[in-house]
């Protein structure tokens, strides 16, 4: 039982030191559009160039997850800079937000839930 309980603790303690790290921001949807009102934040829309042309939100760049030069694409980015990514639930984002913060990304918000979340708060979006 002590084995236990230690373990969750641990964990825990892990977990808050983790999420208090600079640029490891999970936010929902209704936080990104507050973020967005207020700083100077670029937008990456990180689905298909299929999912992007159907809808995406507004100002937002495409950066294809799945393309072969995802990361070199992620290096032509400033890591100084602020960013908001998010891709269709939350996925591919997830993974890309650990891509960044390894790449020594300074400060990403990724939106939980990705463009769905954000659809079902009747944020703005740009469609075709």
């Amino acid at each position: 039982m002590k084995v236990l309980l230690s373990s969750v603790v641990l964990i825990l303690a892990l977990s808050a030191c983790a999420a208090s790290q600079p640029g490891t921001e999970l936010v929902d949807a209704q936080q990104a559009q507050q973020i967005l009102q207020q700083q100077n934040v670029q937008v990456l829309d990180i689905r298909t160039p299929a999912e992007f042309a159907d809808g995406h939100l507004v100002n937002a760049r495409n950066l294809d997850f799945y393309a072969s030069d995802f990361a070199e694409q992620l290096k032509q980015l400033d890591p100084k800079a602020p960013y908001v990514m998010y891709c269709a639930s939350g996925r591919r984002s997830a993974e890309a937000h650990l891509q960044m913060k390894a790449m020594g990304f300074e400060q990403v918000y990724e939106i939980q839930g990705g463009y769905q979340a954000w659809q079902s708060q009747n944020l703005p979006v740009q469609t075709p």
